[in-house]
């Protein structure tokens, strides 16, 4: 990209973390889901459900709290955790939404809040950091960007938005639940293993991805345009969600912030990194080299310098993380 960064929207990161309803309140005094949610959130799990009667492939990501209270049955049938390279896939699109922006090929639809523009899967390979080796991407890498591409095309997620009610003089808060984005080259997804190339996809995104303007500057952070190429560089094996997810967390912080340090308590990252699966499956022991490993690639990226474990007041372990400005 000619770019060097990419804005990276706010709600996007807490969609992928799960913590878009951090700050609202999901349920009422007794402790039920709002009727106002429950509703679009019962319509959209049938909706999954048909679907995967012939397909099997749709599903939706909840935020945690939705998580908790849904039923294994419904759960296993409508729920696929986000994987890594999906996670790569986000970084890339938005990259190359904000591109086509710059490049003038981008359109927005104001009335269904969603943007188009057009790509090819070389464009996509390289924004998602697939390896090259003598001029040609890695294989099973280029297989796997293509299958999280598909998956997002067919996995819903819950945006929350607002709307103002004229009558009560108040903003009201909503939920929508879509996918983020969604291929619509349609001819092509059947054989996307085996597209010609050069071939051309269409896709729309989320209103979001496009980037900030000038009254709207706080809702983005920066993240290097090239941060999948650097991740593919510092890490072996298969990457990480829960790594990837933090080091566009620790990025969010060190753009809002002008100290020196950062300070995260463990439960903080535990959310953040979505190890809570550790704890369901009673897996503990794999959360702390989880979380060391998040800060050894933050400094292998230069993003911090070090890190030290220390207590907060009530005693419980906080991690300090000094920034590389």
């Amino acid at each position: 990209m000619e770019n060097l960064v990419i804005h990276y929207p706010n709600k996007l990161l807490k969609i992928e973390t799960r913590q878009q309803f951090k700050q609202l309140s999901l349920f009422d005094e007794n402790g039920n889901l709002k009727s106002e949610f429950a509703e679009n959130i019962n319509k959209s799990i049938d909706k999954i459900l048909h679907l995967n009667e012939k397909d099997g492939k749709y599903s939706i990501e909840f935020p945690n709290d939705i998580d908790k209270i849904l039923p294994e049955n419904i759960k296993s049938k409508v729920t696929k955790e986000l994987t890594a390279t999906e996670v790569r896939v986000l970084t890339a699109v938005v990259g190359m939404v904000q591109k086509a922006k710059m490049e003038g090929s981008l359109k927005f639809y104001e009335e269904i809040e969603r943007a188009y523009f057009t790509f090819n899967l070389s464009d996509l390979y390289e924004s998602a950091g697939a390896k090259k080796n003598s001029g040609k991407y890695n294989p099973k890498q280029k297989e796997q960007i293509r299958e999280a591409l598909l998956s997002l095309h067919k996995k819903e997620f819950i945006v929350p938005n607002r709307y103002y009610d004229n009558k009560k003089k108040t903003w009201v808060q909503r939920i929508s639940i879509f996918p983020l984005l969604q291929i619509h080259e349609v001819e092509q997804l059947e054989n996307f293993a085996n597209t010609k190339k050069g071939v051309k996809f269409k896709i729309t995104v989320a209103d979001f991805f496009i980037g900030y303007e000038k009254e709207k500057r706080q809702n983005y952070f920066n993240i290097p345009s090239d941060l999948n190429q650097r991740l593919r560089r510092i890490t072996r094996g298969r990457p990480n969600a829960g790594v990837e997810l933090f080091l566009k967390y620790l990025y969010q912080a060190v753009h809002c912030t002008k100290n020196d340090t950062i300070e995260y308590n463990y439960n903080s990252l535990v959310d953040i990194m979505r190890l809570d699966k550790y704890i369901a499956n009673n897996n503990h022991k794999r959360i702390r080299p989880a979380i060391e490993k998040a800060f050894d690639a933050a400094i292998k990226l230069g993003i911090i310098k070090t890190w030290l474990e220390t207590k907060n007041k009530w005693g419980s372990v906080k991690f300090v993380l000094e920034v590389n400005k």
